[in-house]
């Protein structure tokens, strides 16, 4: 036999076509070869009813890139042959707007034992997926679903896209799937017995909802309880943080959509990129908080605030790019702070903040899952365990670090009050060595208040004196009235006289009376001012009102030229009080068909209010003893004497009110009183 095959090879190597011959032979074994290999790893053969079976290397797919091919077009005409053999790893393209068809050959060898199957897409976030697949009689059918889709059209209540498929022979049978829409491009199809599919889930269902779930809302709680317990912005920051997370679990993994919005697909065309978004601002302000960043970096702490800016611009732009756009941008992003954090962390624990040790070691198990989630969403990772649920892991390992951060950080800054206490025992001491000198200058200040208060008593007197005196006026002409009126002694032209001088003597009275209400009520009670914004146009008028009577009765013009649009910080009885004062004292110092001009204007963050009238002006030597308890009358035109208890007070209450008062005058041409309060911009 050998010599045989010795002779046929060198009989073929001397013919003129050996070379020809050899090329068509080997072409025929590659195929032959090829054709039996694929006819071994096309069919995905189910033959254990309790396995979940995982297609890889049967798996076939066609890039429809301009989006326009129909059903048709893939399986019957020539298209079909230019599927492309998916491989062995996991199949994921990354983000795309093109259109993808696959192809998969499935054969039961189990149909007595097992009939129906379930062929799960285990991936909630397909824009549309169209399963095809051949009735009992040989048609073709279609099956829409997606996460645009609402989720009560789907036959299985499920988080991800389930299809019964049911399978009652061994017949080799073909299916097609096409995801349409944008999103990530990746196939994790799992075949598997509705029994085994349900054994699965009850196992994840516990894992995400009763450990991984139930710890992230254990941990938000627990937060926000001490959040409020201790109002420590840190807390909120992370509480935030946590349910930044939560909203993205519920979005990646489709439970939101299963059980939260479903009746809101819309919803899940942005969700995971907005969440991932929440989540990145969160933990960068978080973080920026926890490692007080501006103190031991202040350009790290700018960094920080670039983040943050560009997450809020993210945000806002979000709804206005594509779905592709949206999640590369924030998966960029979040990569970068990934970075930005253990950067920080690191740096700042070498720089001796030891609470930033847990931080570093919390997000390097964090941010590494989130970088592998990442890259697998946009396609530079294949899907694997670690990878799907690396950032679950790293989440739960995060929060039990980041629990420990929080408490040493509290032990630290104990241990920093501690210190503070000792610190201020020993400043207490060296403030005993100086009581004596303390006590000395408070001795001083004391003889000082007592001098005041002498002064105090003195003004008070004499007050008293004037009060007195000013009262009885009035009411003297008054018991004169009446006594006249009893006795029937009144002419005509007594009463037009008396009347007249007698409302002159009341408006006076009644300003005086306020004024002392005023100044008791400071004496008895204290300063007490509540500091508003004020409209001032409407006081003068309210006080323009008041004073109409008086004004007519001395054909007085009072001229309004306060702007509507001033506004003052000020308490507005101390307004109307100071306001009313400098318009009775300008009625009183101006003699008939006389003018009374109320102005304001706001500049520099000050407005300066004026009542300037054409009375008979104040004497150089007098004004300098206004707004003092030095000087408390004057004759008025009806040479009527005030109390000038009014002015004092304005100027006190003013200056307890962040103003300040003064005045111009010149004799026979009249008096302009200005004050100034802060300017309350709307």
């Amino acid at each position: 036999m050998t010599h045989a095959v010795y002779i046929f090879k060198m009989n073929l190597r001397n013919s003129s076509y050996s070379k020809l011959f050899k090329i068509v032979i080997a072409l025929l074994c590659f195929f032959i070869l090829e054709n039996r290999s694929n006819a071994q790893e096309v069919k995905v053969i189910l033959s254990d009813a309790g396995k979940m079976y995982q297609p890889r290397e049967q798996v076939f797919y066609l890039w429809d890139k301009g989006n326009n091919l129909t059903f048709e077009q893939v399986h019957y005409s020539p298209l079909k042959n230019g599927f492309i053999h998916a491989g062995k790893g996991a199949i994921s393209f990354g983000i795309s707007d093109d259109n993808l068809w696959f192809r998969i050959a499935v054969k039961n060898t189990i149909p007595q034992k097992q009939k129906e199957w379930f062929f799960e897409m285990a991936y909630p976030h397909f824009d549309s997926l169209e399963f095809y697949y051949q009735d009992t009689k040989g048609e073709w059918k279609k099956e829409l679903t997606g996460d645009k889709t609402p989720f009560a059209t789907r036959k299985v209540f499920n988080k991800h896209f389930v299809f019964p498929v049911y399978l009652p022979d061994t017949t080799t049978k073909i299916f097609y799937f096409h995801i349409g829409g944008e999103g990530s491009r990746q196939f994790p199809l799992y075949i598997e017995s509705p029994k085994t599919f349900h054994e699965a889930q009850e196992e994840i269902s516990m894992v995400y909802g009763g450990i991984f779930f139930g710890t992230i809302l254990i941990m938000l709680l627990y937060n926000l309880f001490i959040f409020f317990s201790l109002r420590d912005k840190v807390y909120i920051y992370y509480v935030l943080t946590t349910a930044s997370i939560l909203f993205f679990y519920l979005g990646y993994t489709g439970y939101g959509f299963q059980f939260i919005w479903r009746t809101h697909y819309e919803w899940n065309a942005k969700i995971i990129p907005l969440a991932a978004m929440l989540t990145g601002i969160s933990t960068i302000v978080f973080t920026k908080v926890f490692l007080d960043t501006k103190k031991y970096f202040n350009w790290i702490d700018k960094v920080y605030c670039a983040f943050i800016a560009a997450y809020i611009l993210e945000l806002c732009g979000c709804y206005f790019v594509s779905y592709a756009v949206a999640l590369k941008a924030a998966s960029l992003l979040a990569c970068l702070s990934a970075l930005l954090v253990l950067f920080s962390s690191y740096s700042i624990w070498f720089k001796g903040n030891k609470s930033a040790k847990f931080i570093a070691f919390a997000f390097t198990l964090y941010l590494l899952g989130i970088v592998l989630l990442n890259l697998n969403i946009t396609g530079f990772v294949n899907r694997s365990f670690i990878v799907a649920h690396g950032m679950e892991i790293g989440t739960t390992i995060e929060m039990t670090l980041l629990s420990l951060a929080l408490s040493d950080k509290y032990s630290r800054l104990k241990r920093e009050k501690e210190e503070a206490q000792a610190e201020l025992i020993r400043i207490q001491k060296e403030t005993n060595e100086e009581l004596e000198k303390k006590i000395e200058r408070r001795t001083q200040k004391i003889n000082q208040q007592k001098v005041e208060l002498e002064e105090s008593n003195k003004v008070k007197d004499k007050l008293l004196s004037i009060i007195s005196h000013d009262l009885k006026g009035p009411l003297n002409s008054f018991q004169t009235l009446l006594s006249m009126m009893i006795k029937d002694e009144l002419t005509k032209e007594n009463i037009n006289m008396y009347t007249s001088h007698l409302n002159n003597k009341l408006g006076l009275m009644i300003n005086l009376v306020d004024n002392i209400l005023n100044w008791v009520r400071t004496q008895m009670e204290g300063m007490k001012f509540d500091i508003l914004k004020l409209n001032l146009k409407d006081i003068v008028k309210e006080n323009i009102h008041l004073f109409s009577s008086q004004a007519d009765l001395k054909k007085i013009r009072i001229i309004d030229e306060v702007s509507e649009d001033i506004f003052i910080l000020g308490d507005k009885n101390v307004v109307r009080m100071v306001i009313r004062n400098l318009l009775a004292n300008a009625l009183k110092f101006t003699k008939n068909d006389g003018q009374i001009y109320i102005r304001a204007n706001d500049a520099f963050g000050v407005v300066r209010v004026e009542v300037q009238d054409t009375g008979i002006g104040i004497p150089s030597e007098k004004i300098k003893l206004l707004f003092t308890d030095a000087h408390f009358t004057s004759p008025d035109t009806n040479h009527n004497a005030g109390t000038g208890i009014g002015l004092l007070l304005c100027k006190e209450f003013l200056s307890k009110t962040g103003g300040e008062i003064w005045v111009e005058s010149e004799v026979d041409k009249g008096s302009s009183f200005r004050f100034t309060l802060p300017t309350a911009k709307e």
